[in-house]
């Protein structure tokens, strides 16, 4: 059984990487400045339900039930790359006003934040890489059970979370005070997920 120190230090270590500016803290930034705390915090849901995904995986490789092949998590950042620029683009083109002849832009619903959390989150295989190298550092892999995983896995969520209610303070706060911004938050977190997928692809061609 991990001690409670060792939980709080990986609740740290994964708060800490969750508040980096990357793919999920522009998304999140950028829904709830324009939708609101609430907006922010299905997004959230979305993006921990994928974490919670890639803490499985992690843990599964960690004790060897899972072979993570460096080529594999390479690989994947051809995927990822596709889909941070489609989302960044499907979110500046939604940023735009539209004119007085074209039809307003629909609002996008609870379904649409978390499953753009959550794709946001898949596509960052960063987040993969993290929790393999995090791992080890912190746990004994023979002596983990099923009620230390458990825990181990919920100090991993319940750090990003923490980090993330932040995130929606920051984003929620700026849209009431300058509606106007909004948008400008929007567009500017939709032009670094772009950003994020081509430096993906860059690195990869490098």
């Amino acid at each position: 059984m991990v001690d409670w120190l060792t939980l709080g230090a990986l609740a740290l270590a994964s708060g800490i990487n969750s508040a980096i500016p990357g793919p999920c803290v522009a998304i999140t930034l950028a829904r709830a400045s324009r939708g609101g705390a609430a907006a922010g915090l299905v997004v959230v849901g979305g993006i921990l339900f994928a974490e919670a995904g890639m803490i499985a995986v992690a843990l599964a490789a960690f004790i060897g039930l899972l072979e993570i092949s460096t080529d594999l998590v390479s690989g994947l950042r051809w995927p990822a790359a596709a889909i941070m620029i489609a989302m960044g683009l499907r979110m500046l083109a939604a940023s735009v006003p539209v004119g007085r002849g074209g039809a307003a832009a629909r609002p996008t619903g609870a379904a649409g934040h978390f499953c753009a959390g959550m794709l946001v989150s898949v596509a960052s295989p960063y987040n993969l890489i993290f929790l393999l190298a995090l791992l080890p550092l912190y746990l004994p892999a023979a002596s983990l059970t099923g009620a230390t995983i458990l825990l181990v896995a919920t100090a991993l969520l319940v750090g990003a979370a923490l980090a993330y209610l932040g995130i929606i303070a920051i984003g929620a706060g700026s849209g009431r005070l300058a509606g106007a911004s909004a948008a400008w938050i929007e567009r500017t977190g939709a032009l670094c997920l772009i950003g994020f997928g081509v430096l993906a692809v860059t690195a990869q061609l490098g």
